[in-house]
């Protein structure tokens, strides 16, 4: 009889900003998510579009900075980083 031992999936907790423009769209500007140790930018925004559909399109749109610098989708993430989610500004 074998039996197989599970460890639990890893994760990491990561703070998420949300700046002025998306935080209305659900009520809140920060927040702590959980996600696999194997996450990147582009699965937190997967998760957030699963869990506020309203952010689904403005959060695509959005610069994601992770740690004071502009970073892309594939960027893996790391355990207590503080991911912000900032709409460009536009004006003349």
């Amino acid at each position: 009889m074998s039996s197989e031992l599970r460890l639990p999936e890893e994760s990491v907790d990561v703070q998420v900003r949300l700046g002025a423009g998306l935080s209305r769209l659900i009520g809140r500007s920060q927040f702590a998510l959980d996600l696999p140790s194997d996450a990147t930018v582009e699965d937190l925004l997967e998760v957030l579009e699963d869990s506020y559909p309203s952010l689904a399109a403005p959060a695509r749109r959005a610069l994601t900075v992770v740690n004071g610098s502009q970073v892309g989708p594939g960027r893996p993430l790391t355990e207590g980083e503080q991911v912000s989610l900032l709409l460009p500004a536009a004006g003349g």
